[in-house]
């Protein structure tokens, strides 16, 4: 991975806390659970001092942050004390710097953070654990905003904890600071309908324009173009169907709108650690009628919305085109281009993994082994999900290349040019910064020094 993270520092003490700031320290329920990953909020937000280690030597720093554990509702209560918690970092002028301004992410194009998730593959935990960031990578490869991230070695408490996945989060913050736009605040939902910013007025009248029922509505199309970005969402749909994306589309998603009038609702991927054929999701596995378009009762945002789209010939056609454009010629889903991608992390990761190059190209792939996604995954899904599009009529093929006249508004076809961008692997260290005064036993463990975050 690109870097190292650690966190320490016991001379720092408890300016920065108070008594409504609880520690991390074993659950009264058991040694063997934490009492507050269930908790969220700033209150929950301990002092860290960050450093960084490039291994090239060209940065090395260090700040102060605070840290909280990241992770669901879902997951938050099924944590014990050896899991391998996901963190998140936030910049805050009231420990020091206000935003991250280190370009500590390769591929990112954002000038500074004011947060950043660490996260530690709580799904995906068969190594290499690269699912999520390759999907995301593709993603942008498809022409749409999405969250950056690279590969570090994390340390805390001076202990090396392992390979983490640093990347960005999809917020208010983030699309203010990537639309270079400060001013303008925005709609951010996320899976089950959780706001993270704005409220949702104009996410629940999108949805009513797509209403439940046991047959697929009639062709809503004129009534939801106005408040969601069509192309975007049909890119969304193809990628997470092609991917068979596992806890997916109940779970795992964002949708976000500038709340402006006339803002739409776009989509960006998120905790696609099910991609690839994860969880027995084979290379024959159809997304569309079994997750898509199968009724649900509860979460079941985006199938309304499909279903609500896919009678429409127009979305079809655009469903039609944007195939064409990704999955033919140098298109970002072709399997050459995913392969570059997937060969792109796997030299980030390879170095880490002992016997990286000799672990076996498996003839009958267990598919929740990342290796499977390069031996397997890539050389086989297409033809089974070109024929899943067949079956709603949805014949993609190679774009007819574009002919130039005089004519002065004639635009080529887009097309994605991929290379890999070598990445080394960096070192992040956490420290917590002490929270009491000295010689209290935080952990009442009788060691008056130590603080665990892990």
């Amino acid at each position: 991975p690109t870097g190292i993270i650690g966190m320490s520092d016991p001379t720092r003490i408890a300016q920065f806390v108070n008594s409504s700031c609880p520690r991390w320290d074993p659950a009264a329920h058991g040694p063997e659970e934490y009492c507050n990953t269930i908790f969220h909020g700033r209150e929950w937000e301990r002092p860290v001092s960050m450093e960084y280690l490039d291994p090239a030597g060209f940065q090395v720093f260090q700040l102060d942050a605070g840290i909280r554990v990241h992770g669901s509702d879902y997951t938050r209560p099924r944590l014990c004390r050896n899991s391998k918690f996901s963190y998140r970092l936030y910049f805050r002028g009231d420990y020091g710097v206000p935003q991250l301004t280190e370009s500590i992410i390769p591929r990112s194009m954002l000038p500074e953070w004011d947060k950043l998730v660490a996260r530690g593959g709580l799904d995906d935990r068969i190594n290499p654990f690269m699912r999520d960031e390759l999907l995301r990578r593709c993603w942008i490869d498809m022409g749409h905003v999405g969250v950056q991230g690279t590969f570090v070695h994390l340390f805390v408490n001076g202990a090396y904890v392992g390979y983490y996945n640093i990347c960005e989060r999809p917020d208010q913050q983030f699309f203010q600071t990537w639309y270079n736009d400060s001013s303008t605040e925005w709609d951010v939902i996320k899976r089950r309908g959780d706001i993270t910013d704005g409220d949702s007025v104009a996410w629940d009248a999108l949805l009513a324009q797509a209403p439940l029922g046991p047959q697929p509505a009639e062709d809503r199309y004129d009534e939801l173009e106005p408040l969601m970005d069509i192309e975007n969402f049909a890119d969304y749909i193809l990628l997470n169907a092609y991917a068979a994306t596992w806890d997916w589309p109940e779970n795992n998603w964002v949708a976000y709108r500038p709340r402006v009038e006339g803002g739409k609702f776009k989509f960006t991927c998120w905790d696609a650690e099910g991609a690839f054929g994860y969880d027995g999701q084979g290379l024959n596995y159809h997304l569309f009628l079994q997750d898509l378009y199968r009724v649900r009762n509860d979460d079941n945002e985006i199938p309304r919305i499909f279903r609500a789209l896919i009678g429409s010939a127009t979305f079809k056609q655009i469903l039609e085109y944007r195939a064409s454009l990704h999955f033919f010629g140098n298109g970002a889903l072709t399997d050459e281009n995913l392969m570059i991608r997937y060969q792109e992390i796997a030299d980030i990761l390879a170095p880490v993994i002992p016997n990286f190059d000799n672990l076996p190209n498996n003839d009958f792939p267990d598919l929740d082994d990342d290796f499977s996604i390069g031996n397997y995954w890539i050389p086989n899904r297409r033809p089974f999900f070109l024929a899943q599009l067949a079956g709603f009529d949805i014949e993609p093929m190679p774009l007819p290349t574009p002919t130039f006249t005089s004519t002065p508004d004639v635009t080529s076809t887009p097309t994605v040019t991929l290379t890999s961008t070598p990445e080394p692997t960096a070192t992040f260290t956490f420290t917590p910064v002490a929270t009491s005064t000295p010689n209290t036993d935080l952990n009442g463990d009788g060691d008056v020094n130590a603080i665990d975050l892990l």
